[in-house]
């Protein structure tokens, strides 16, 4: 995968059709130099977070010996991150999911091209030791990272997506954002439930177990893996279960709601979720109006797969979004 996505990097560097560059020609042979490792090497970074050095570009010349070279370095965490290249087109903030990073949102995001520039907010738990375990310092830590992008652009506007514990913490950068004086927030949520204001939810909702996390995560019970996928998965079980810290009075908000069982999903689990008009967001809102919610027939691990609906819906959001109205 690295090579392969170095291929297309050093294609869009060289303005050549990376169908005809291979891993075994020579970067300067192929119209590099030294200004161009330069920014090659930014390039790297911004795409894969693996920070390489010039050198490299020049002592390993080939994509197949650089990779060799690189793939051992340690990726620096960056919390956001550019998941589509346009410019000239409104910011959307795509908030990983729980037990994932960013990168699901990748196929979407490069749909979005011609109606938003998509950065992806990448899960700080899933790389960084030190966990953080409040909604509201994550929340935090995030909306700091982008803001930067924010007043770069100049955009007033704040658009964030998120898919499951996703929307959960884009509520919570909505509440902490209108706590400073900001109305202009949209949210498109896909299937977020809100855990911390249902007792039966939370009591139905039970800590991972330890085989739980060996076959999530692929690791076998005691190894270094599975314990550091174990700390992981319980800062985002204790995460889930908390309440967005003020309800929300200017935030518009859709949620796309999972209505076919998940293959792992436990029957009162669903059931007790299926009756939910809105997953329990109407417990977040000072006014049910700012909120629409739109049946999916697919399944919660399976709502980020209807693209063509989820586009439809960011289209509408972005370009009016008070004319928003039901599709069922």
């Amino acid at each position: 995968p690295l090579q392969e996505l170095l291929v297309e990097i050093y294609g869009e560097m060289l303005g050549l059709d990376s169908d005809h560059i291979s891993i075994h020609d020579d970067f300067f042979r192929l119209g590099g130099n030294s200004i161009m490792a330069i920014k090659l090497v930014n390039k790297i970074y911004q795409r894969t977070g693996i920070q390489a050095k010039v050198i490299d570009i020049f002592n390993e010349k080939t994509i197949n010996k650089l990779s060799l070279v690189i793939n051992h370095y340690e990726p620096e965490y960056k919390a956001v991150i550019p998941l589509n290249h346009v410019t000239d087109k409104p910011s959307a903030f795509m908030i990983h999911p729980g037990g994932a990073g960013c990168e699901v949102y990748k196929g979407l995001a490069e749909k979005l091209r011609p109606y938003c520039q998509c950065y992806g907010v990448d899960s700080y738990n899933l790389y960084n030791d030190e966990k953080i375990t409040n909604l509201n310092d994550l929340a935090m830590y995030y909306l700091n990272h982008i803001e930067v992008i924010q007043k770069s652009s100049q955009q007033k506007e704040y658009i964030l997506v998120g898919w499951c514990l996703g929307g959960q913490i884009a509520l919570e950068i909505a509440s902490i954002l209108e706590s400073r004086g900001h109305k202009n927030i949209i949210i498109l949520m896909l299937d977020t439930i809100l855990r911390g204001e249902d007792a039966k939810l939370m009591e139905l909702s039970s800590v991972p177990s330890d085989d739980e996390i060996s076959e999530e995560f692929k690791a076998p019970v005691d190894s270094e893996l599975f314990l550091a996928s174990k700390k992981f998965a319980l800062a985002e079980h204790c995460i889930v279960g908390q309440k967005i810290t003020t309800r929300l009075r200017f935030t518009r908000m859709v949620l796309l709601k999972a209505m076919v069982k998940g293959g792992k999903e436990s029957q009162l689990l669903f059931d007790h979720i299926h009756q939910l008009d809105c997953n329990n967001l109407d417990k977040t809102i000072e006014n049910s109006d700012l909120l629409m919610v739109y049946p999916v027939e697919a399944s919660h691990q399976e709502i980020i797969k209807e693209e063509e609906f989820i586009i439809d819906i960011i289209k509408r959001l972005i370009h009016d979004p008070q004319k928003m109205i039901p599709l069922f």
